[in-house]
């Protein structure tokens, strides 16, 4: 009987205690009475030993605190990730815990995906979907992937600037700047302007030392802020620490060391501590293919990279220059005879370069910003060979595969592009500065001074480390949100990972399927009462 019904049987033990002590005392002077009386005392000891898994428990050994009957389903917590079975109530249990391979039903949705499924480019799987059920045994990717989210946000339709395009945008300590540029009415300009938001402007210096220019480019290294060459063909390199007081690097060494040559609309990327430029348009036109580097940005301290001619990119101008998976990457251009580029080539030394792809799925184009943000390069607008400003965005995990990404708010060309990387709201932001409209490449119509932020595709379970005990449920699950919870990406532990009960209180039954209300299980989820004796 239960410990606390058990007084209840002290008079019956008594008497049988008694009697037992006469029948000793009979049987030690009779053998076969002696004989009798173990085997009675063997059989007793059996049967106690039976009525302990009686009927009363249904074949359960009793426990205190134990069902008086077979559990049923119903007592599962959850089958999560798998589902659970129909009429849970009728379905009786082998042992005193219920497991997941007797209730629940190994029936896929899109929330039990393996962490090697992967949506095609483009795709993500969306948190609506979670609970969806699959019709085969495998999920596929058009069951349980959804175009990318993304989302263009109009910050300024008319800066303070004045409009512009082949201008240069960069961000150097937290703020955005514009630089130069080709406004539609006057002169080129070398004004310098700055922002924290992309809403409010300050004008740093109305007129830098450096002569006005248009397609120029920026960059930051070593903790200053780089303007490198831009028309009419300059080789010239300006730095600034704070965007104000400017620095001419013109400075010849003993050795006559060589520097790039004058031109513009060329690409420049800050890649291996060192910064580069590439290709651009000279006095002959787009016919420069070459590649030079610098670890200081100072005149005289270039390096030119030898190409090899079999892994050689065409010349051209307006190339696309972006930094992405520890490569350099180039795209598109326009070219000697009037041609525009929709290649991808990239390099991890500056010397050998590989072409991703001579013919990607976007169109030829010039004047367009190849960015790395969220995982992806982006190509954003451009200009179309037949003349006309484009406002196509793609992305590719691989500069191979290029996938369709809508459009942006305008068409846009010869722009500015700033990246702010990973403020805590945001995984990363692109921010479109100015650049053409519309019009033609030989005339500053359709500049504008408008500001749009592109806040990327929203992060993936992928980037979501679980907190400890708690195992991840698919990579591929998109956050509902810029920011990743663990209630999105996680799947809860169960009070198996309790190690103890405190003092006073006991393990509930059934540990390994009783899901923690939070991440952490704690006494409440996983531990009883004592009870009364």
């Amino acid at each position: 009987p239960p410990p606390s019904r058990f007084f209840l049987f002290l008079p019956c033990i008594s008497l049988s205690l008694c009697a037992y002590t006469q029948m000793v005392a009979f049987c030690s002077k009779n053998v076969f009475c002696a004989l009798l009386l173990l085997l009675s005392a063997y059989c007793l000891i059996g049967d106690l030993r039976r009525s302990r898994v009686a009927s009363s428990c249904d074949g359960i050994p009793c426990e205190a605190g134990a069902a008086v009957s077979r559990p049923n389903c119903s007592s599962l917590p959850t089958c999560w990730p798998l589902l659970p079975r129909k009429l849970l109530s009728t379905i009786k249990c082998a042992g005193k815990h219920c497991t997941a391979e007797e209730c629940c039903e190994d029936v896929r949705t899109c929330g039990t995906l393996p962490p090697e499924f992967v949506c095609p480019p483009g795709k993500l799987v969306a948190l609506s979907l979670v609970f969806k059920l699959c019709k085969g045994v495998n999920c596929t990717t058009d069951e349980c992937c959804v175009n990318e989210q993304r989302l263009w946000n109009v910050i300024s339709p008319a800066s303070s600037w004045t409009p512009r395009g082949q201008h240069c945008s960069v961000v150097f300590k937290g703020h955005i700047y514009v630089i130069g540029g080709w406004p539609r009415y006057g002169g080129l300009l070398n004004d310098v302007w700055s922002s924290r938001d992309g809403v409010q402007w300050a004008v740093v210096t109305s007129s830098a030392p450096f002569s006005p220019r248009r397609g120029h480019t920026c960059a930051v290294l070593q903790d200053q802020l780089l303007v490198l060459g831009g028309l009419p063909f300059n080789r010239d390199v300006w730095t600034s620490r704070n965007g104000s007081y400017w620095v001419s690097e013109i400075r010849q060494l003993p050795n006559r060391a060589v520097s790039f040559t004058p031109r513009g609309n060329h690409g420049t990327a800050v890649f291996q501590r060192r910064v580069w430029v590439i290709a651009g348009w000279s006095t002959h036109g787009p016919s420069l293919g070459d590649v030079w580097s610098s670890t200081t940005g100072v005149l005289g301290n270039w390096e030119l990279f030898t190409v090899k001619p079999s892994a050689a990119f065409p010349a051209r101008a307006h190339p696309s220059v972006a930094v992405f998976g520890k490569r350099l990457w180039l795209a598109s251009g326009y070219g000697v005879g009037n041609t525009f580029f929709n290649d991808v080539w990239s390099t991890d030394d500056g010397v050998i370069w590989i072409p991703a792809t001579k013919h990607a799925a976007f169109s030829p184009r010039s004047e367009g910003a190849l960015v790395y943000s969220a995982g992806r390069l982006w190509m954003i607008g451009g200009r179309a060979s037949s003349g006309a400003v484009v406002s196509e965005v793609w992305s590719s995990p691989d500069g191979v595969q290029w996938t369709y990404g809508g459009q942006a708010p305008s068409p846009l060309a010869g722009f500015g592009v700033g990246i702010v990387e990973a403020p805590v709201e945001y995984k990363s932001k692109i921010f479109i500065t100015g650049g053409f409209s519309q019009g033609s490449r030989d005339k500053a119509d359709g500049v504008t001074n408008a500001v749009f932020r592109m806040a990327n595709l929203l992060p993936s379970c992928r980037t979501f480390t679980c907190p400890s005990g708690a195992a991840p449920k698919s990579v591929s699950l998109m956050c509902s949100t810029h920011i990743c919870k663990a209630e999105e990406c996680c799947l809860r532990p169960t009070c198996a990972n309790m190690t103890s009960c405190p003092e006073g209180k006991f393990e509930r039954a059934h540990l390994s399927s009783i899901e923690c209300r939070s991440f952490v299980c704690t006494p409440s989820d996983c531990c009883a009462d004592a009870p009364s004796w």
